[in-house]
C-alpha cells in the first residue's frame, strides 16, 4: 500500500460500505477484491459502485466494464481519476462554449 491519499480514501470508503470479512488495510492495491478470501460477491460490487458514485459525485458510463473497473483497489482509484478528468474536461469545454461569442 502506498501513500496515495485517493487510494486510502477509496479503501476507507469500501471498508465502510462493504464491511468485508477481511480488513482492506493490508490488502495490496492489485489484489482482487471479488475473488478469494474477502468474501465479496456481485451484490458487494453493486454496493461498491453506488458508494463510489455517491461519494465522488460521479455517474459511470453504462458501457464501462464495471467488473474490471472495480476488480482491485488500484483499478477503482484509476477509474475514479479517469472519471474526474473526463468531468473536468467536459466542464472546461462547456465553460469555453459559454464564453465564446454567441455561445451558451
Amino acid at each position: 500500500m502506498g501513500n496515495d491519499p485517493l487510494e486510502a480514501a477509496v479503501r476507507n470508503l469500501l471498508t465502510r460500505a462493504l464491511e468485508p470479512e477481511t480488513p482492506l488495510e493490508g490488502l495490496g492495491a492489485d489484489a482482487p477484491l471479488f475473488e478469494g478470501s474477502l468474501g465479496l460477491d456481485s451484490v458487494d460490487l453493486v454496493s461498491a459502485i453506488v458508494a463510489v458514485e455517491r461519494h465522488y459525485g460521479l455517474a459511470f458510463d453504462p458501457g464501462l466494464d464495471m467488473a474490471a473497473a472495480f476488480r482491485t483497489i488500484g483499478a477503482i482509484v484509476a477509474t475514479v481519476r479517469a472519471q474526474r478528468a473526463d468531468a473536468a474536461e467536459g466542464a472546461e469545454a462547456g465553460a469555453a462554449r459559454a464564453a465564446a461569442p454567441g455561445g451558451g
